[in-house]
């Protein structure tokens, strides 16, 4: 008998042979069922605290944008208080 010959007798036998059934959907949902879950609690309680911060910023940047004055408008604020006549 050639090695190749053996080769291919193995290899068709291996290819009738099934695997073993093993069940193991009842384990995992054991698993799943037992995990401990994760407590939001903490991250709400954060994620709040950084919207109310971010609201905070962007109230006293939008009010400092608001009233900020022209660089060069500086330069002629004494003009307008005196009396050109």
């Amino acid at each position: 008998m050639d090695t190749l010959e053996f080769i291919k007798k193995l290899a068709l036998i291996a290819r009738q042979d099934s695997g073993p059934e093993v069940d193991v959907s009842g384990r995992v949902l054991w698993q799943i069922r037992s995990a401990r879950t994760l407590k939001v609690a903490p991250l709400t309680f954060f994620a709040a605290a950084s919207a109310i911060a971010a609201c905070l910023v962007l109230f006293f940047t939008i009010h400092s944008w608001i009233y900020m004055s022209d660089p060069i408008m500086e330069f002629f604020t004494p003009l307008q208080e005196t009396l050109l006549w």
